[in-house]
């Protein structure tokens, strides 16, 4: 696969003024930080196929992230040429199968569940505890963790989470991770469209801060993906093992 990116990263945040407003009516003009967006059309094969909004950082791996979390790839090599141009709106995929079209995405499959231990839940609870850069300037963000075996492999924060998973998904492709044998912690709920990004990257354990939803419950005991959710460093609940 031959990578084009031509963007240059700009600032992820940038000053506001804003009007403070206590409770008790205490009231002054302060400067917070807050986020920027990027706006990706994806077009594969000369048809436009996706948007994406989030935050412009690691451009490439949210493309490729995406692609593999909405069942479009399942390997960069199905890629010719990812081409992003020097504004970060547009990127241009050029599949080796010409004649590929949005009916091809692949349905879900079981993933290969692998042993886990609770103290490596533990260690990523204590990391995410700790803050992340982006998060602590501007409240703003999601935070994503790609690990192995408890250790984190990439980290990433978005102003969406599921953003966050196609990112560190897009990591693994880009550096040959193999996400059978990885574990994915992320800092918001776990719908069940989280679960099927999760199931479809063939990721087979996914931790979260915050709870999940009846849905991800059920196809995470169909799809044989371990949920841990409530994630944090005093406690975790396993809904699905």
């Amino acid at each position: 696969m031959q990578v084009m990116n031509q963007y240059e990263q700009g600032p992820l945040t940038e000053k506001s003024e804003c009007l403070y407003i206590s409770r008790e009516g205490k009231r002054y003009q302060e400067n917070t930080r807050i986020l920027r967006e990027q706006k990706i059309d994806i077009i594969i094969n000369e048809k436009l196929i996706l948007h994406t909004m989030c935050t412009p950082q690691y451009l490439t791996e949210a493309v490729l992230g995406r692609l593999r979390t909405e069942g479009i790839i399942e390997k960069v090599d199905e890629i010719e040429k990812i081409h992003i141009g020097n504004d970060g709106k547009i990127a241009t995929i050029t599949m080796k199968n010409d004649a590929w079209n949005e009916k091809q995405c692949k349905k879900l499959s079981p993933v290969s569940p692998v042993k886990w231990k609770e103290e490596w839940i533990f260690h990523l609870a204590d990391i995410l505890a700790e803050g992340m850069p982006l998060h602590n300037e501007t409240w703003g963000t999601h935070s994503c963790f790609l690990a192995k075996e408890g250790e984190v492999i990439f980290a990433c924060e978005d102003i969406g989470r599921h953003n966050a998973i196609d990112k560190v998904v897009g990591y693994a492709l880009l550096h040959e991770i193999d996400l059978k044998k990885c574990m994915l912690y992320s800092s918001g709920r776990m719908p069940s469209d989280m679960a099927e990004k999760v199931i479809r990257a063939g990721i087979p354990i996914a931790v979260c801060k915050a709870v999940p939803t009846a849905e991800a419950v059920e196809l995470a005991k169909k799809y044989r993906l371990t949920l841990i959710c409530a994630a944090r460093p005093d406690r975790i609940r396993v809904y699905v093992s």
